[in-house]
């Protein structure tokens, strides 16, 4: 059986959290998309937990102080993004309280008139659609479907607010290759032959 590398669980962490995001790019449901993104703050609160891990337990005492050193760089990167930092939080606050990092934001539709307009009957459809029926000037109908967004939590006192009012996924997405190039450099500064 050959040798796996030190880093093995790091990026066993970051593909699961590949999948979670694409979990929730597909989710169905409220719940589908909630629980994916649980399982993407786990995933993303692991990878640097594995990196710390693996050189801390497999690096000589001489090069420890070097790799505890190199590995603050990457977490004060971490911190100083509003995303990174939120998450780390917001898993901690899931985790450890009842909070709940997101919050279910509600569709909705508006109508504007561009004139006098009567209508006599407004029909939806299961695909979506929806149909008005009536007379007079035409109506501009604007839809804004239903969405999970982060929420702000609160974690050992402090309050933290996402980096915007909107969905996670995109964030998350964005993310991935920070996680990457953390084990990348790892991998090439540390664990490399």
């Amino acid at each position: 059986m050959p040798e796996q590398s030190p880093l093995h669980t790091a990026r066993r962490e970051l593909e699961r959290a590949r999948r979670y995001v694409d979990q929730m790019k597909a989710a169905t449901s409220f719940d589908e998309y909630e629980d994916a993104w649980m399982g993407f703050l786990d995933a993303a609160y692991r990878i640097p937990k594995r990196i710390r891990n693996a050189g801390l337990q497999t690096i000589g005492a001489n090069e420890n102080q070097q790799f505890k050193s190199w590995f603050g760089t990457f977490e004060a990167r971490r911190d100083k993004d509003p995303f990174l930092r939120y998450s780390f939080q917001a898993r901690n606050a899931e985790t450890h309280s009842i909070q709940i990092a997101t919050e279910r934001q509600p569709g909705k539709v508006s109508f504007q008139s561009t004139g006098a307009t009567h209508i006599r009957e407004i029909r939806g459809y299961a695909d979506g659609r929806m149909e008005l029926i009536g007379s007079g000037s035409p109506l501009k109908v604007e839809f804004t479907p239903s969405k999970v967004i982060m929420s702000s939590v609160v974690n050992r006192g402090v309050e933290y607010e996402p980096p915007e009012n909107g969905p996670p996924h995109p964030h998350a997405e964005n993310a991935l290759p920070f996680f990457e190039e953390w084990i990348d450099a790892a991998e090439a500064k540390f664990f490399s032959d």
